[in-house]
Parts: structure tokens; sequence; C-alpha cells
């Protein structure tokens, strides 16, 4: 696995403005017939202050493993924190990308710097990856998460 796949982190942050524009685009279009219930500036804070959490938690996960590699616990909190980045997108209706989070989970398994071998917390993106998917109707896509 290239070193550059985990850098979810990096690109999150070199275009966070992007992302955030885009997104604040799709929850205002989704909350039109609701705008009571959040005002634009606490959604653009809310939003943001997401983002941020987000790229410092899978930050601080390959920061801690790249510097100690033989511990598992720092892998699989790693693997954690794409899980829960990948429930997070998933709640917020953005299926595929919270599919390729958690599938970005799983593969820390197979990354050639993992000295500590399968973490049990990639269980977690496995079990959401087959759950979504099953969901999707895909069950070739199940099939290969179980």
């Amino acid at each position: 696995m290239p070193d550059s796949h985990f850098r979810v982190a990096e690109i999150l942050k070199t275009n966070e403005a992007d992302v955030l524009n885009d997104w604040i685009t799709e929850q205002n279009s989704a909350l039109a017939d609701r705008a009571d219930l959040i005002n634009g500036a606490e959604l653009r804070a809310q939003s943001k202050e997401f983002l941020v959490s987000l790229r410092t938690a899978l930050q601080a996960g390959e920061d801690y493993v790249r510097f100690n590699p033989a511990d598992s616990l720092g892998w699989g909190l790693w693997a954690q924190s794409y899980s829960q980045a990948g429930i997070c997108l998933f709640q917020l209706g953005r299926v595929q990308e919270a599919i390729d989070q958690v599938e970005a989970g799983t593969e820390l398994e197979h990354d050639p710097r993992n000295a500590a071998g399968v973490t049990g917390n990639s269980y977690y993106c496995w079990a959401n990856l087959a759950r979504w998917e099953a969901m999707r109707g895909n069950r070739a896509a199940v099939e290969r998460a179980l």
C-alpha cells in the first residue's frame, strides 16, 4: 500500500475550503424546507469544526503509527478513526464517501508499515462496510467484507 494512499488528512487540509463550501451547499439544499433548524453561521461553524476534528483524528493516527509502527494500539485507534469518520459521513447521507472511509480503514491491515498485524478495531470498518453495502443491495461486496 503506497504511503500516499493514507494522506486523507493532508488532502482534506489542502482542500478544506472547497470541501466545506460544497458540503455547506449540500446541507443547505437538504435543509431548505427546515431553515428553522439551524442558521447559516452555526451550520458553517459546526461543519468546519467537524472537518477539523476529522482531519486531526486521521492525522494523529497516522503520526502515531509512523513513529511507533509496532504498537497495535496505534493501528487500532487509527482504524477506529476511519470507522468513526465513515459513520459520520453515512449519517450525513454521504454513503459512498462513508464506504470509501471504512475501506481505507480496512486497508490498514495490509499497510507494509503495520508490524503489529491485524487490529481488532478494523472489525468495525468491516462490519460497517458489510452493513452499508447490504443496504445498497451489493451482495458481492457484503460477502467480501464478511
